[in-house]
């Protein structure tokens, strides 16, 4: 019975949704929902453009509209919350300025942002509606705010990942439902019971304008609205009239300059409740194609019948010296009679009609730089000139207006006879050239420029190619890399020392060249802190130490050198290898030290060294910044001190090592090695990092001087006997005529005997002899208290 009540239910349902959706259904094309795609990506810090995550969807013919869903995930809910900006962009890379960064002079920046918004890791999905698609690619990409400017150490604290979820769907026209009208013919349309009617055509790429004209509506004034649009969205339906004036039921609408090799719709609606059979017929005015760059001469500057000249297409080549089958260098000449390529481009400008020439990219194109280069080689001797340039994606523009793209002017003055525009990350498709003309002269008694016909025609040199980066640099303070993001190769700036931008050109946060050299004098010199340790351990016999110190002053300092500037840097051998020997040196100075500080045997003491050195080097190979491999040396080093100084304590039945040596000597050492430590972890940022990281160098350089037991004694030394927890080193000459002292080696102390160790002997007076003889003594004994 509820199975039965369900059908019901569900029928009646559609049947309303049928009512309900009728009427739309009866005037316009059926919509095609289809799930494209659905991504998920890593995040990362936002340092250069090569930390954006990029991808790109295939936008079909006749899209309405792309609903796309974004959601920020993170690795744990501890992780901060971080604002991520996602762009959209068609046919190109979107170029965005994530941290208010500047863009180099004489940049051309499309503002073509379909959309921009910003999500966080809140568990709030955000849904983006594009509208006014074309066919093509729709480039996302997100970007995340900069990392903190505390550096903390891997493996302290919640590691936090950051991901991007998203997938689209899009709404878009099947091309059987929407009627495509014929280029220079007219197509018949009946209009009947439906109210509203979608046509479209390809706008051929040779066109300059087209008229549309609609004939067949009854004289007077004709019940039909006419929208003409270049992209579809799903409020197209409000998108005003076009002015369409009806004179003997026909109508004309002109469009200059539009958009070429894309789909143009035009959107016809009755206001009355009449049926209507028309004609459209959409005519092209194209290219003039008679002509060519290297061929000028032959044309009638005074036909007033075209207003353009079209010079050629620009061919493309590929330089030799550029890495094969990569186009980040490729150029776009002209051919001569001969069939030759030149680069450099010589084009005639004319003041009466407007020149243009194109070329034209490809979506692989779009992770480069586009550079257009002109120059007057020649000043006229006559008169002075202008030239207006217009250069502009995907449409011909006027070149004294330019409406849509960029726009600069040269003169034949030589102060001011070159000029040049940058394009980062370009769309893909047709790009035009528009140049034009004026000459003028001074006059003599205003001083100002009048316009005058121009007799004499200058020619100007005109350079087109391609480059990563900005001509394959990134100034002073940067250094182009390539990125592989979306099946794409892009080039960005890698900058450093506080630059930023996209060609490494804002130096608004950027330090000064003194403080980038305080900073390496910094941290090199304070290497030198280790040498009245090196000193201290040559004097004490420590000679496997004081190697081990200078082998760490000497690779720390280099290391420094090579990686604190990239202005100011000196590398002496590969940075990779200088970093390792840093490392490894570090951790291996921690060692030594406290093998030395241990009460262990000397065979056992050297197989300690070598061990450090076999696992602390396969440690930092493995993970060089790793908490535990740093930490493991130096925690099994302080483990070993500290079980054979128990060792000792249990043995001696006292303190060891003595409490003066633990006070004045142990203590300060070790508080100053822990606070270098606490330093380094919890203040080091990266605006004081010169400072902190010195500071660090001296304070556990200074530390080896409080922790380095005092001198070893020899085997068979004459000068055997020493302190090795105390103050002092004393050696004692014993007459045979003197009582002998009750001294006794700790191995040789019977179990169970209690005593107290006796107190060193009184200096001798000066006025009391001694006469040296010989003791016999099976060997040579160290007072151990």
């Amino acid at each position: 019975m509820r199975k039965w009540q369900a059908l019901v239910l569900l029928h009646y349902f559609a049947i309303l949704c049928w009512l309900t959706l009728e009427p739309v259904a009866a005037t316009l094309p059926r919509q095609e929902e289809s799930l494209e795609w659905k991504f998920h990506r890593n995040l990362y810090d936002y340092r250069t453009y090569g930390a954006i995550t990029l991808e790109r969807v295939y936008i079909p013919p006749h899209s309405v509209e792309v609903n796309l869903t974004v959601n920020i995930q993170s690795s744990s809910t501890q992780c901060a919350l971080k604002n991520v900006k996602i762009f959209t962009n068609q046919f190109g890379l979107p170029v965005v300025s994530r941290d208010e960064e500047a863009f180099p002079s004489n940049v051309y920046v499309q503002n073509t942002h379909l959309q921009n918004t910003t999500v966080s890791n809140n568990n709030v999905t955000v849904v983006l509606i594009l509208n006014n698609l074309r066919h093509g690619d729709l480039f996302i990409m997100a970007v995340m705010p900069p990392p903190e400017t505390r550096i903390k150490q891997q493996g302290l604290g919640t590691n936090c990942d950051y991901f991007l979820t998203a997938q689209s769907k899009i709404l878009y026209f099947l091309e059987e439902d929407v009627q495509q009208l014929q280029i220079d013919s007219p197509t018949e349309i009946y209009l009947g019971n439906m109210s509203q009617i979608l046509l479209s055509f390809r706008v051929p790429a040779d066109t300059v304008s087209y008229t549309i004209e609609i004939r067949g509506c009854s004289a007077g004034p004709c019940p039909l609205n006419v929208t003409l649009l270049e992209t579809l969205s799903t409020d197209m339906l409000d998108k005003p009239n076009v002015n369409c004036v009806w004179i003997n039921g026909s109508c004309k609408i002109e469009m200059n300059y539009p958009i070429v090799e894309a789909f143009s719709y035009l959107l016809l609606k009755k206001s009355e409740n009449i049926s209507l059979s028309i004609s459209v017929a959409v005519k092209c005015t194209y290219l003039d194609m008679d002509y060519s760059i290297n061929d000028l001469k032959s044309i009638s500057v005074h036909d007033a019948s075209e207003t353009c000249i079209f010079a050629g297409d620009l061919g493309r080549e590929t330089p030799a010296g550029a890495e094969e089958g990569s186009n980040f260098y490729d150029r776009f000449i002209a051919w001569d009679d001969d069939l030759s390529p030149h680069p450099t481009i010589n084009v005639k400008v004319l003041d009466k009609k407007m020149v243009a020439t194109r070329f034209k990219l490809r979506t692989s194109d779009t992770g480069t730089t586009l550079k257009v280069y002109v120059q007057i080689p020649v000043a006229l001797s006559n008169h002075m000139a202008h030239i207006h340039l217009c250069l502009s994606p995907n449409r011909l523009s006027d070149a004294t207006t330019c409406e849509n793209g960029a726009s600069f002017n040269i003169t034949n003055q030589r102060d001011a006879n070159k000029n040049y525009v940058l394009v980062p990350y370009p769309q893909s498709g047709f790009w035009f050239i528009s140049l034009q003309g004026k000459c003028y002269t001074i006059d003599r008694n205003t001083s100002k420029e009048v316009e005058i016909p121009c007799t004499q025609y200058p020619v100007v040199n005109l350079t087109v190619h391609l480059s990563p980066c900005i001509d394959g640099g990134c100034g002073l303070y940067g250094i182009c890399k390539l990125y592989f993001g979306a099946d794409l190769l892009y080039s960005a700036c890698n900058c450093y020392s506080g630059w930023r931008g996209y060609g490494c050109n804002d130096g608004s946060k950027a330090e000064t060249a003194s403080m980038e050299r305080m900073s390496v004098y910094l941290l090199t010199l304070s290497n030198l802190g280790f040498l009245p340790g090196i000193l201290l351990a040559i004097y004490r016999r420590y000679y496997v130490e004081a190697l081990v110190y200078s082998y760490n002053m000497f690779f720390s300092t280099f290391y420094h050198a090579c990686d604190t500037s990239d202005v100011y840097q000196l590398c002496i051998m590969p940075y990779n290898a200088l970093s390792f020997a840093d490392f490894f040196a570090s951790l291996l100075s921690f060692w030594v030290t406290l093998m030395a500080m241990a009460r262990i045997p000397q065979g056992m003491r050297s197989f300690f060294h070598m061990l450090s050195a076999l696992f602390i080097s396969l440690g930092e190979v493995y993970d060089r910044h790793g908490l535990i491999e740093q930490l493991l040396p130096i925690v099994g080093g302080v483990f070993i001190v500290l079980m054979s100084w128990g060792y000792e304590c249990y043995k001696k039945k006292s303190i060891f090592p003595s409490k003066n040596r633990l006070l004045k000597f142990i203590l300060p050492g070790v508080a100053l090695a822990c606070s270098g430590l606490v330093f380094n972890l919890a203040v080091e940022t990266q605006e004081n990092y010169k400072y902190i990281h010195s500071l660090w160098h001296l304070l556990e350089s200074g530390s080896i001087l409080f922790l380095l037991p005092p001198r070893r004694g020899t085997k068979g030394s004459s000068r055997g006997l020493s302190v090795q927890s105390g103050d002092i080193m004393r050696q004692r000459l014993l007459d045979t005529d003197e009582p002998e002292a009750n001294i006794h080696r700790a191995d040789e102390t019977e179990t169970g005997t209690h005593f107290e160790p006796s107190s060193p002997p009184a200096t001798p007076g000066s006025s009391r002899g001694f006469q040296l003889r010989k003791v016999a003594r099976k060997r040579s004994q160290n007072l151990v208290l």
